[in-house]
């Protein structure tokens, strides 16, 4: 059996996010499911910058990868089963 880690008040491991329903607070649409999740940092700080969630299906026929890209700030609570954002009008695509 996994030993449970104490980790800070606050603190998220990138795999927890997978599965999660992404929701804008905006107007109540789910944008999309995580089924993968990438970071961008602030150099100077290592705090996070983004969250970036690869769009489309596969990407290894692709050159260029197409990404959601949501500010940390911009992420307003993550729950069990859901992260709530505060996109505004920036998107109303339902996926």
């Amino acid at each position: 059996m996994r030993e449970k880690k104490n980790y800070p008040l606050g603190a998220v491991r990138a795999e927890s996010l997978i599965g999660k329903n992404v929701v804008n607070m905006y107007d109540g649409v789910r944008i999309c499911t995580i089924r993968e999740v990438e970071f961008t940092f602030e150099s100077q700080t290592g705090e996070i910058e983004l969250l970036l969630l690869p769009q489309g299906g596969s990407s290894w026929l692709k050159k260029e990868r197409k990404y959601l890209r949501i500010p940390w700030n911009d992420i307003k609570k993550i729950g069990k089963e859901v992260i709530i954002v505060d996109l505004g009008e920036r998107t109303n695509s339902k996926q």
